[in-house]
């Protein structure tokens, strides 16, 4: 290799930067990554300067480029060739950032609505608030910040987190519903010195805790009205009124900027087992996760509007909503309220391009439409109908962090919504797997996103490593460079093009009376979508053959004259016979009991997603299990 494949780098990209908005010639986006593969196949030409290498970076991670790569191979390369441009130029959130101000300064990068009254928060304006929250940041505790944001969703919260992120500030934000016991367990652990909170509520918290506690930490209040008694508090607007444009760039270039591979953030786990679980990510964990995702979505980045309602101490919601509509050069619409009628009525008003959301507020909104279209009394199609709901711009969306029915992704995908499903933890800066646009498959949470390595052990738990895979923060860095593979807990089947589909928890499988293994979200999953039926629980552990408890959907008209006719149980024996035909021997279910409720969970028999807590079924259902046994 000599200078001249770098010469032809740079012109490549060149006439890829005059023809971003139609790239006429079709060969230039191969020409471009084939060129990019062999400059970083070797050392030699590997460190180019920075500057190209960003180039690169900005240039190539936009939709127009991308979907010009022939396939679905060529962009998990560009992927790669990506990882390590990111590595050898030193890329950081900050310059991505800056990236995106010299693009569009005055395009809204924030969005609040008060009602139907709409404030913009421009690039601009974003970036020079940052500039100043870090300022303040550094300042106040003689350039060692460590933060804390105890906060809902709002402007406040989500500049004092992106200051951090790009000034080189640790930050963790903190479930807003913690309380005082996990607080003081979380601070002793990670020493925060400054927190910053949003209610008198959460104010009371944590004065509490410094008083009692002796712990020294700064507290930022980003509350509107000055609250009684407010000693030792500060003000966020009052502490950035008093710092201008001047002071910003002496104080931020005596900061120690942070390496690729340093910690810049932790997150938590919601503690619903104990207290909560920290997963340290570095800066690398952020920015390789962007390209990655952008390389399985690369219809998504024209104009993006995100409506986000998932909290910023979510991991989608953080990394893919906020940082993933900066990376696409977007605007980010705070939800608000997330009741699936004013999530509806938003959409009305922001017209959203994207939407990111658990499976209950995709099934809500198949049911908005189910049940406007059983009016039968509008003169609209089924099309027009389902815009009305929607919006008219709504054309990508996913959905994780728990099961969806088929018919939902169904309706989506029909109307012109790319509905993907998805597979992902915290572990692992949010996706792990995802179902390719336009290629759904039901039940299966899709192929592994670029970047990640898996493999499967003895029983068929998911194990992954990556560019992108954090570590715990109490794990035991012994430091070595072995390569880090992280058990994520749960069992997968893999078909024969490479779609996963969960099979069941690790924890939550079990073995009868005879030692034989059984996984009952397996089981249970074939009851999903079954009329009259709302939930079915399996049991089975450490029994000699396996039961059902069921749960009828007493509002289906058929199930109520079933019951005035004595027919209930005939119905349900049916459909568990007729399950029993698709299980081994050892697997099927020979009773089944009625239940009169649901599960619920306010008698913390669900989790927040709707996944079963089965000891906690198992107590307070034992008296009907005992029955099945008799």
């Amino acid at each position: 290799m000599n200078d001249t494949i770098t010469k032809q780098f740079e012109k490549r990209l060149e006439d890829l930067e005059r023809s971003i908005g139609h790239i006429a010639d079709k060969k230039l986006p191969s020409d471009i990554l084939k060129l990019a593969e062999d400059i970083l196949s070797d050392k030699k030409y590997y460190h180019l300067q920075d500057g190209l290498w960003h180039k690169y970076l900005d240039l190539t991670r936009r939709s127009k480029f991308l979907k010009g790569l022939k396939d679905r191979e060529e962009r998990y390369r560009w992927a790669e060739t990506v990882f390590q441009a990111i590595k050898c130029s030193h890329y950081s959130l900050l310059k991505l950032l800056e990236q995106r101000l010299s693009l569009h300064p005055e395009k809204p990068l924030f969005v609040t609505y008060d009602g139907e009254a709409k404030n913009e928060y421009t690039y601009r304006w974003v970036d020079s608030r940052l500039k100043k929250i870090a300022t303040a940041f550094l300042y106040v505790t003689d350039y060692k910040p460590n933060v804390a944001i105890y906060s809902e969703n709002s402007i406040d919260s989500a500049c004092c987190d992106l200051a951090c992120l790009t000034y080189d500030i640790k930050v963790s934000p903190l479930h807003s519903h913690f309380g005082y016991e996990v607080l003081e367990y979380l601070f002793n652990k990670l020493n925060f010195n400054i927190i910053v909170t949003d209610t008198e509520k959460r104010l009371d918290i944590l004065k509490e805790l410094r008083e009692k506690t002796g712990l020294n930490f700064e507290i930022f209040y980003t509350g509107g009205a000055t609250v009684p008694n407010d000693e030792g508090i500060i003000y966020l607007e009052q502490i950035l009124s008093l710092i201008s444009h001047q002071d910003t760039p002496g104080v931020l270039s005596k900061r120690e900027k942070f390496k690729l591979d340093d910690i810049s953030t932790v997150m938590f786990t919601s503690g619903s087992t104990g207290m909560p679980k920290g997963v340290m990510f570095t800066n690398y964990n952020l920015i390789s996760k962007r390209f990655a995702r952008a390389a399985a979505l690369s219809d998504v980045g024209d104009n993006e509007v995100l409506l986000s309602f998932l909290p910023l101490f979510h991991t989608f919601g953080r990394y893919l909503e906020m940082m993933g509509t900066i990376f696409w050069g977007g605007t980010y619409v705070f939800a608000g309220k997330n009741d699936i009628d004013s999530l509806l009525q938003q959409m009305k008003i922001v017209q959203p391009t994207g939407f990111v959301s658990i499976p209950l507020r995709w099934k809500q909104i198949y049911d908005k439409y189910q049940e406007e279209l059983s009016k039968g009394i509008t003169k609209k199609s089924k099309s027009q109908l389902f815009r009305e709901i929607v919006g008219n711009n709504l054309r990508w969306g996913l959905s994780a962090a728990g099961y969806l029915e088929p018919k939902v992704f169904k309706l989506m995908n029909a109307n012109g919504v790319t509905l993907c499903s998805g597979f992902g933890m915290t572990e692992a800066t949010g996706g792990i797997s995802m179902t390719p646009p336009g290629e759904y498959v039901k039940d299966s949470v899709g192929i592994p996103l670029p970047g990640i390595k898996y493999r499967f052990s003895e029983e068929g738990e998911l194990q992954i490593a990556g560019h992108y895979v954090a570590r715990y923060l109490d794990a035991n860095d012994t430091g070595e460079k072995k390569e880090h593979w992280l058990h994520t807990g749960d069992l997968f089947k893999e078909d024969e093009n490479g779609y996963f589909y969960i099979i069941d928890r690790v924890k939550d499988i079990y073995k009868n009376i005879k030692g034989q293994t059984i996984a009952p979200a397996f089981i249970e999953k074939k009851f999903d979508d079954i009329p009259g039926l709302k939930k079915a629980f399996l049991v089975g552990d450490m029994k000699p053959y396996n039961t059902l408890l069921i749960v009828p959907d007493f509002e289906e008209s058929f199930i109520q004259k079933a019951i005035t006719q004595n027919r209930l149980k005939d119905y349900f024996s049916s459909l568990v016979a007729r399950v029993n035909l698709s299980l081994s021997p050892y697997e099927r279910i020979l009773k089944f009991t009625i239940l009169k409720r649901n599960f619920e969970e306010s008698r913390s028999e669900l989790t927040a997603k709707g996944t079963f807590k089965r000891k906690v079924i198992e107590t307070n259902f034992h008296a009907e299990m005992e029955e099945l046994y008799n």
